[in-house]
Order: C-alpha cells, then structure tokens, then sequence
C-alpha cells in the first residue's frame, strides 16, 4: 500500500520508494458511515409527542414603587442653596423635595408612602412594611442621620437604606 519495492536507478537499494498520494478509502467509508446514521436517525427527530401542559395561573410582576427619599443637609451643603432655595435650618432634612422639621419626618414621610400609592394608604402594615432612603452627603454629621433614622423608628418605620450622595456626577 503505498510504497513499491523497485531497485531501479534513483532508489536507495533495497529502500521502498514513497508515495505521496493520499488514501481517501477509509475517508469515504467512514463518510459512508457517518451518511447512514443520519439518513436513519433523522425521522426519528421528527416525531412529535403531544403532552397536555398546565394552564399558567402567574400574573405579572407589578413595577416596584418609587422610592420614599428623606435628605439630610448640613455642613458645607448648608451653606449652599438647595436647588436655588435659601434653608431654613441647618441641619435641615427633606422628604421627597419638601423641607421639614425634625418634628414633622415620620408624619410627612408616612404621607409621601400613601402618596405612593393611595390604593394602600389605609394599610398601616403595608405602610411599615415600605423602604425608606435616606441620603447624606459625606459632610454631614453622623449624629444628625441618626437623628433622623431614630425619628422614622419612631413613626415604626423601620426598613431604612443609606445612600451617600455622589459627588463625581
């Protein structure tokens, strides 16, 4: 298979000669093969089974709602104007965009929960139950945002986030 045994000029005695022809028989057989199984299997792929699948009783999922945001300002940001307006006190805390007292956070943060949604508002769990974030910047005192988390714990309103403001924005 492949080699010849000549002893004719150019040949190294007694050494076969090469051949650099390729063998494709055990290609093509394998293709063959390979062609076979195909042909066979192929049908079988396309056998349907008919199954009986439950009905889907999932509703879709509710957009989550927009987020409560209670602000404290104090430090460098006092001096500055919020938004363009003068703040009244210094500290000075913010539910939503409104300015309030420190008296005032957990009543007027439980109105900016309803004001959420007003389906609930009568719901005093679902209201408790409501994440509330708090926002400073990293001037501002610590003392002054545990002042404010300890006046929403006193309203029960205890699921509390932190967020520090970016000042890279």
């Amino acid at each position: 298979m492949g080699a010849k045994l000549d002893s004719g000029v150019g040949s190294k005695r007694g050494r076969p000669d090469v051949n650099a022809d390729p063998n494709v028989i055990p290609f093509i057989d394998v293709m063959l093969v390979l062609l076979i199984i195909f042909m066979v299997t192929a049908p079988i792929a396309a056998v349907d089974i008919k199954t009986d699948m439950p009905d889907s009783k999932v509703l879709a999922s509710k957009r989550p709602n927009k987020p409560v945001w209670v602000t404290v300002v104090d430090g460098d940001d006092c001096r500055q104007n919020v938004k363009g307006k003068a703040l009244s006190a210094c500290p000075a805390v913010f539910v939503q965009e409104e300015e309030v007292t420190f008296d005032e956070i957990g009543f007027k943060t439980r109105e900016a929960i309803k004001a959420v949604d007003r389906t609930k508002a009568d719901d005093n769990d679902w209201i408790e139950d409501q994440r509330i974030y708090v926002r400073a910047s990293g001037s501002t005192q610590y003392k002054n945002v545990t002042r404010v988390m300890n006046r929403l714990q006193d309203a029960r309103l205890t699921k509390i986030g932190l967020v520090a403001d970016d000042k890279h924005k």
